[in-house]
């Protein structure tokens, strides 16, 4: 025969009705938080991608700008080099050396 002991014994080894209730329950809870925390994750990927394309278009802006001015420059280059050679062939006609 089963004693009440034997039913203590029971309900500390194996799930009451009430145990799985409230695990049940506390699931649930879980389950909702899980739901949100997935949804800021997603919202987070989306605004980290804006984000990104947004430093990617900048540094392609900045990248054009830097290329124009490398043009610019190697044109000031050519033409200090053409002003140079007039210096020298002034300077040769000004000053002549033996």
């Amino acid at each position: 025969m089963i004693t009440d002991a034997d039913i203590k014994k029971m309900k500390k080894v194996f799930a009451t009705k009430d145990d799985v209730k409230s695990l049940m329950i506390r699931m649930d809870g879980l389950d909702k938080r899980m739901d949100r925390l997935e949804e800021r994750i997603e919202y987070l990927q989306k605004d980290v991608i804006k984000s990104f394309e947004s430093v990617l278009e900048m540094i392609g802006k900045l990248m054009n700008k830097l290329d124009d001015h490398a043009k610019e420059t190697s044109g000031h280059t050519i033409r200090l080099g053409i002003h140079e050679e007039r210096l020298q062939k002034v300077e040769h006609k000004v000053f002549p050396q033996a």
